[in-house]
């Protein structure tokens, strides 16, 4: 089985020196707040010594807290991830939800290398309970939140601080925006086997009145996915932009069935 982590999430006043890049959370707002991104994905992908496809995807990301509870002494949030779209071949949705601790979610932090519970809305090898693929001992939870890591990275490798800019977007003019620019990489085990592997460069700009603060994102990613001996590379090579284009509060969980505001101790 191929094409699962690098291909899945396709759809889906600072000075130098002190720079951190924090995927998508700069800044915690009050619960319910969200943000919607558009996502624009262009690129190329393929196997080693094949024919190559052309990538022109359209999505949306939604980000969203959607609780807040005390666990083991430590006031945390749910936080959830949501991609949606349309294109052919990619998954129609994808949600996160996550409990992470509220000093995980931070400028400086790692939000998706904190959370203490973590749920997903099921696929096709759940619902078909297909498990030929899935060995004994592989980290499910952690290939699901691996399928947002491109767009939510880690503090970013060589951060540095760019030009400020005023950036218009649906959702509201952002002046004077904060603009980072850093790399990250990824590698990670793929269903079936399998790694997948990515290097990528990050512009990100930065509005306090972002929910997140995050306005917008723009990165380069070069992938491979490498399966066993006998199996050729996949390759991807994608530019993807995430714009904010609408914002709001009440947020409502896709997966409203867990906890939402209190959890024993």
């Amino acid at each position: 089985m191929r094409c699962q982590i690098l291909l899945a999430v396709i759809i889906c006043g600072i000075t130098a020196g002190s720079v951190c890049a924090d995927g998508l959370v700069y800044q915690l707002p009050p619960d319910g707040a969200w943000a919607r991104y558009n996502v624009k994905t262009e690129g190329e992908q393929g196997f080693d010594n094949g024919p190559r496809q052309k990538l022109d995807i359209a999505s949306t990301l939604t980000l969203s807290s959607v609780g807040e509870v005390t666990r083991n002494e430590q006031k945390c949030r749910w936080l959830e991830l949501k991609t949606e779209s349309k294109t052919e071949g990619v998954y129609p949705k994808l949600v996160l939800k996550m409990l992470i601790p509220v000093d995980r979610l931070r400028r400086g932090k790692d939000p998706l290398s904190h959370a203490t519970l973590t749920f997903f809305n099921p696929k096709p090898i759940d619902n078909e309970k297909i498990n030929s693929f899935i060995d004994e001992g592989f980290n499910r939870i952690q290939y699901e939140i691996d399928r947002f890591r491109d767009v939510f990275p880690k503090p970013l490798d060589e951060p540095k601080s760019l030009q400020r800019e005023t950036i218009e977007t649906t959702a509201g003019k952002f002046a004077d925006c904060e603009v980072l620019w850093g790399k990250s990489d990824y590698d990670g085990p793929l269903l079936g086997d399998g790694r997948g592997v990515f290097q990528a460069t990050y512009r990100i700009a930065i509005h306090p009145k972002a929910p997140f603060g995050v306005v917008s994102m723009k990165f380069e990613l070069h992938g491979r996915e490498i399966g066993e001996e006998d199996q050729p590379a996949l390759f991807l090579k994608a530019t993807k932009t995430l714009t904010l284009a609408e914002t709001g509060t009440k947020a409502i969980s896709d997966l409203p069935k867990l906890p939402a505001k209190k959890l024993d101790e």
